[in-house]
């Protein structure tokens, strides 16, 4: 039997990567399932602005809007601000139910925002698979 000399710096290199690799993967998932979550809120919120207007017919719904705007805004920070409200309120209009965790598994509310705005239902579900299935950035998506 031969003597082997072992370097330790190749084992712990090799251990610290497989360290790393899971470490990714679990942040990956992390930020897909908060991303998921992130998306479900202002889904939400759409609907029950969407509600709110219908249920009274939208007599005093924009200032109503406004004014909700401006209340979650003081409370809870950025992203509350009326035009992200009123893309809360697109979003829900193009897709009535509940979006699911596997159309929207790498889709972001940023992603959101700019595919709603092309107005087009085929194109928007369209896009959002594009985006979903080829794992494409905000950026990446706007050139396209």
């Amino acid at each position: 039997m031969k003597n082997t000399i072992i370097d330790k710096n190749k084992i712990i290199e090799k251990d610290l990567e497989l360290l790393i690799n899971k470490a990714d993967l679990i942040i990956e998932n992390t930020i897909k399932k908060i991303n998921y979550e992130i998306i479900l809120m202002y889904w939400n919120l759409g609907k029950i602005v969407f509600e709110y207007k219908k249920k009274h017919n939208s007599r005093h719904g924009d200032s109503v809007v406004e004014t909700f705007s401006k209340e979650l805004s003081l409370k809870y920070g950025r992203g509350f601000g009326l035009t992200n409200i009123k893309s809360c309120l697109n979003f829900y209009n193009v897709f009535k139910k509940s979006p699911t965790s596997d159309e929207f598994e790498n889709i972001t509310w940023s992603h959101c925002r700019e595919i709603i705005n092309i107005g087009n239902i085929k194109m928007i579900l369209f896009y959002l698979k594009e985006v979903n299935h080829k794992k494409l950035t905000v950026d990446q998506f706007r050139k396209t």
